[in-house]
């Protein structure tokens, strides 16, 4: 999985989602070396993986940090 800061994600959106969706690419967007999202394609529905289940909950827990407020997964 490639590492990505928020910054660059942003400058080169629409790559990064072409290389996911197409290329089959995982991406780990960072800010401030913090973990904040991930970027992978999900064809045919949501992708069942340890690594990505694991990595989401860290995501959460380090929002949860920075921001001091819960993070609604329902949302």
């Amino acid at each position: 999985m490639k590492v990505v800061r928020v910054t660059e994600a942003k400058a080169h959106l629409s790559p990064l989602m072409a290389w996911a969706g197409f290329g089959g690419e995982r991406f780990l967007i960072e800010r401030r070396e913090s973990p904040l999202a991930a970027l992978f394609a999900a064809r045919g529905g949501l992708v069942e993986d340890a690594g990505i289940g694991t990595m989401l909950g860290e995501i959460y827990a380090a929002r949860e940090r920075d921001t001091g407020r819960t993070v609604d997964l329902e949302a």
